[in-house]
């Protein structure tokens, strides 16, 4: 078994470098998985809603093209846990996204619109600041993957927009 980084669960599947389901790595399921969706902006969209998803399940349609994809290449469906896993990269840039923390705050921000269609369109996966958490976690540290060229695209737009 494989450990890797993101999980304290051993997975012998997913992590890149290692074989997944004995046909393909990571890295290569990411890309047939790509082409097999016929659609680049339904690629990122998977992944946007696997990587923010507080559910901890695939929506219906996620759940349609996995299962169609592993049937086309004879592959046993994986968990969402290593699907999470497999496909933890940023929608944007393609990077794989790192682990990290920030602090938690409570209550609310009212980011302007600019900042906000800047946030979905140039930097979606920044979590450079604080983010809005529970009253009980106030203060602590909160777990969170990011993408350093988001982080890097959203420390330029904040420079040009000060």
């Amino acid at each position: 078994m494989t450990h890797c980084p993101h999980d304290a669960i051993d997975f012998a599947v997913y992590c890149v470098g290692t074989t997944l389901y004995a046909h393909m790595n990571a890295i290569e399921f990411r890309e047939s998985f790509r082409k097999f969706l016929k659609n680049d902006e339904r690629y990122k969209k998977f992944i946007a809603i696997i990587n923010r998803g507080r559910e901890e399940r695939l929506l219906f349609w996620q759940e349609h093209a996995v299962e169609q994809f592993c049937d086309k290449h004879a592959l046993d469906i994986p968990s969402f846990d290593v699907l999470q896993e497999i496909l933890c990269v940023c929608e944007l840039h393609g990077n794989t996204l790192e682990d990290g923390k920030v602090k938690v705050f409570c209550g609310h921000v009212d980011y302007s619109p600019d900042y906000k269609q800047a946030c979905a369109k140039l930097f979606p996966n920044s979590y450079i600041s604080a983010v809005n958490g529970p009253e009980e976690m106030y203060g602590e540290y909160s777990d969170i993957r990011f993408c350093k060229a988001c982080r890097e695209a959203e420390q330029q737009w904040r420079d040009e927009h000060a």
